[in-house]
């Protein structure tokens, strides 16, 4: 596991198992977005495995599923509310950890800027363009 961090308060890393609930802990973790639908991949942690682990570590643990190649305004104002009412500092995961990078870049575009956000992402190894094309052009989305 590889976490990225995007700012203070977020990061974003690949699917994660139940086994890597302490080192996460020991990272300073507070609460967790999973952001990778259940049976996504046949060998993956459901998210009740991996949220019973993390409330064993007195992890905060949200569920905001998103398939790939979409990005409904549902899911993207239920990771925007759970980053705002989770305590801080936060890691979503996903497959590969460029869908929550994605779901970050959008929830942060309009006060950070396209430009900064892509930049922050691309630092962090995350091409958010293949995801969210308009992040290619001149308009968001």
């Amino acid at each position: 596991m590889k976490i990225k961090s995007l700012d203070n308060n977020f990061s974003s890393t690949a699917c994660i198992t139940t086994a890597d609930i302490s080192a996460i802990k020991a990272a300073g973790i507070q609460s967790i977005i999973c952001n990778r639908p259940d049976g996504e991949d046949s060998d993956q942690d459901s998210f009740d495995e991996i949220s019973k682990a993390a409330e064993e570590q007195s992890i905060k643990v949200v569920y905001v599923p998103l398939a790939k190649g979409k990005i409904p305004e549902m899911e993207l104002k239920a990771f925007a509310n759970a980053l705002k009412e989770l305590p801080s500092p936060t890691l979503a995961y996903c497959a590969t950890g460029t869908r929550s990078a994605a779901l970050w870049a959008l929830v942060n575009a309009e006060t950070l800027g396209k430009d900064q956000v892509v930049e922050i992402t691309k630092k962090a190894g995350y091409d958010i363009a293949r995801v969210i094309p308009t992040f290619a052009t001149d308009s968001l989305i």
